[in-house]
C-alpha cells in the first residue's frame, strides 16, 4: 500500500520511470528559493531587474502549471484578458525559458513532479498499465483541495478499474488561490457515472451554537453542494465577532478580553490560544502581551528544511547525486 502525497507519489513513480521522458533518474527537486533563482536568471537574460517582477512571473508559471498548460496553451489562455499581447508573448517567453533551464540541470520545480507524471501516464502505455493494476483501489483526502492535473491524474490511475474513494467538503475549499479547483468535487458524479455520495453531517467538535452560525454563513455561497451540519452539543456559549478599524484595536481587544476573563474568571494563561493567518502577524501581539507581562509560546516559525545552513548542507548532496545541478553549485 502506498499512502502519500500527489507530489510524493509522483516524486517515486518518476525516479523510477524518468527516463522514459527524457530526464536522468536521479534528477534534482528544486524548491522554492532554487526555482525563484531560476526565474531571476532568466529575468536578468531579459533584463529585468525589478525585485517586485520575479513575484509576478513566479505566479504565471504557477498558474500555467496548476492547469497543466504548456507555455504556447497558456499564453492562448490569456488572449482576451486584461493584458497586452505584448506582455502575453514576454510570459510565453518566460515560461518556455525557465522550463529549458530547469531541463538543462536535469530538475524539476514542485509543479513539474505532477505534469511529468502526467506526462508519463499519458505517453506511456505500459507505464499506466503498470501501476493501473498496482493500484485497482485509490483513496483520495481532502479532495476539494485538488487542481485540474491532480484530477486529470487520478483519472489517469483508475481509469481501468475505476474504483476510486474520495473524501471532502466543497465548503472548505479555501486554496483556489493555489491552483485549487472546487469543480473536481463538485463534478465528481460526472466523471465517475456509478458513484455513490454519503454526506456525513453530525459535527462532534462544536456546539449547535458554532454550528448555527456556520450554516448561515456558507449558506449563500452559490456553488455548494447543499448540506446542514448538527450535533447533539445543544446550545453552547454564542458566537461573537468584532469589526476593527485597524490590527492596533485588534490586538487591544483581544488581550483586553483576555486579561478580563483572568480576572473575573480566573482563568489561566493555558486556557487561551490566539490564532493567526501566518507567523508574521503575532509581532504586534507579542509586543502587547509582554507589555502586559502575559507570558505566551508562539507555535511555529521556519521549518527545519528551509533553514540556510541546513539548505546548504543539501546543496552538496544534491551535486553529489546530480553532477548537472547548477543550483545547487551555484548554493555552494
Amino acid at each position: 500500500v502506498w499512502v502519500s502525497t500527489f507530489h510524493s507519489l509522483c516524486t517515486r513513480i518518476l525516479f523510477m520511470h524518468a527516463d522514459r521522458i527524457g530526464y536522468n533518474k536521479s534528477f534534482s527537486i528544486f524548491d522554492e528559493t532554487g526555482a525563484k533563482r531560476v526565474m531571476q536568471r532568466v529575468l536578468r537574460e531579459k533584463h529585468v531587474n525589478d525585485e517586485k517582477e520575479f513575484g509576478k512571473y513566479m505566479s504565471h508559471v504557477a498558474s500555467a502549471k496548476n492547469k497543466g498548460l504548456n507555455p504556447i496553451q497558456y499564453a492562448l489562455s490569456l488572449k482576451g484578458g486584461k493584458l497586452k499581447e505584448g506582455d502575453i508573448e514576454f510570459i510565453e517567453e518566460v515560461y518556455s525559458r525557465y522550463d529549458e533551464i530547469l531541463k538543462e540541470n536535469n530538475a524539476m520545480d514542485f509543479d513539474d513532479l505532477l505534469i511529468r507524471t502526467k506526462e508519463l501516464l499519458t505517453s506511456c502505455d505500459d507505464v499506466r498499465e503498470h501501476y493501473q493494476n498496482k493500484f485497482k483501489y485509490v483513496h483520495v483526502d481532502e479532495f476539494q483541495d485538488t487542481n485540474e492535473v491532480q484530477a486529470e491524474l487520478l483519472n489517469l490511475l483508475c481509469g481501468k478499474y475505476k474504483n476510486v474513494f474520495v473524501v471532502g467538503d466543497d465548503d472548505q475549499s479555501i486554496y483556489g488561490w493555489r491552483g485549487a479547483n472546487i469543480d473536481n468535487i463538485l463534478n465528481f458524479d460526472k466523471v465517475y457515472k456509478d458513484v455513490k455520495v454519503y454526506k456525513l453531517q453530525e459535527n462532534y467538535r462544536s456546539t449547535q451554537n458554532i454550528l448555527d452560525c456556520a450554516n448561515n454563513l456558507i449558506k449563500n455561497n452559490v456553488k455548494r453542494s447543499e448540506k446542514s451540519l448538527f450535533t447533539s452539543k445543544k446550545g453552547g456559549v454564542k458566537v461573537e465577532y468584532f469589526m476593527n478599524r485597524n490590527e492596533y484595536e485588534e490586538v487591544d481587544k483581544i488581550i483586553d478580553t483576555i486579561k478580563a476573563l483572568k480576572r473575573t474568571e480566573n482563568y489561566a494563561n493555558s486556557d487561551f490560544v490566539i490564532l493567526v493567518r501566518n507567523n508574521a502577524l503575532t509581532r504586534l501581539f507579542e509586543i502587547n502581551l509582554n507589555k502586559s507581562r502575559i507570558s505566551y509560546k508562539v507555535y511555529g516559525g521556519f521549518k527545519f528544511f528551509d533553514r540556510k545552513e541546513i539548505q546548504d548542507v543539501i546543496g552538496y548532496f544534491r551535486v553529489i547525486a546530480n553532477p548537472k545541478d547548477g543550483d545547487a553549485l551555484e548554493r555552494i
